[in-house]
């Protein structure tokens, strides 16, 4: 008859290694991914360049009183909920 090992529980370190790392889930050390940090911050400058640039030429045709920077200012209140929701 074989023998089978004893029933024995994790010590609470390995328990917190399988979990969250080395430091616990509070203690991890994060860093940013530059690789993915450096083409969206690249897509937001040009987007922003785009509508810079489109936004007089909006506003005139709009005709109804807006600004010429009012679609400029719409485009970094957007960016700065996205960054913020980031």
């Amino acid at each position: 008859m074989l023998r089978s090992r004893p029933k024995t529980r994790p010590r609470r370190s390995q328990v917190v290694s399988a979990i969250g790392g080395g430091n616990g889930l509070l203690g991890r050390k994060h860093r940013p991914d530059y690789m993915l940090l450096l083409p969206c911050t690249l897509l937001i400058g040009i987007g922003l360049i785009v509508v810079y640039s489109i936004s007089p030429g909006l506003a005139a045709t709009r005709g109804d009183g807006v600004s010429e920077s009012y679609f400029v200012s719409k485009h970094l209140v957007a960016i700065g909920l996205g960054l913020l929701a980031f």
